[in-house]
């Protein structure tokens, strides 16, 4: 915080909540990330990014272009999130849209920021 008063005055205040997460003791995730093998074919990204039914993958992991790194877990949310949306769209009734809703699983890899 006093860092952030240098730069913008001693208006900011106190923050009221913080969340660290420890990804070494995460069951679901003990510091993992995705690292393709010699040989793995160059569309694999683009395979992975197909949904399956209504479950969607996102993160760092994939995004081609910013691999590795927030922004690309952000890019990539983003991504996921305009088709989730454009499949709402061209959904006929209200009843499908909340079958969508309902059913859809983002599955988040590594440093994605997208929450549904």
């Amino acid at each position: 915080m006093v860092i952030l008063r240098k730069i913008y005055g001693n208006d900011i205040p106190e923050p009221q909540n913080a969340v660290v997460s420890n990804w070494s003791s995460d069951p679901f995730v003990r510091c993992s990330w995705i690292l393709f093998e010699l040989g793995v074919p160059e569309d694999i990204i683009d395979k992975l990014l197909i949904p399956v039914d209504r479950l969607y993958f996102a993160g760092d992991s994939f995004n081609q272009t910013q691999y590795g790194y927030v922004h690309g877990a952000y890019g990539s949310g983003v991504d996921v999130a305009h088709k989730i949306t454009t499949k709402i769209e061209q959904s006929s009734s209200a009843a499908a849209t909340t079958r969508i809703l309902k059913g859809t699983v983002i599955i988040t890899v590594l440093l994605s920021l997208l929450v549904v």
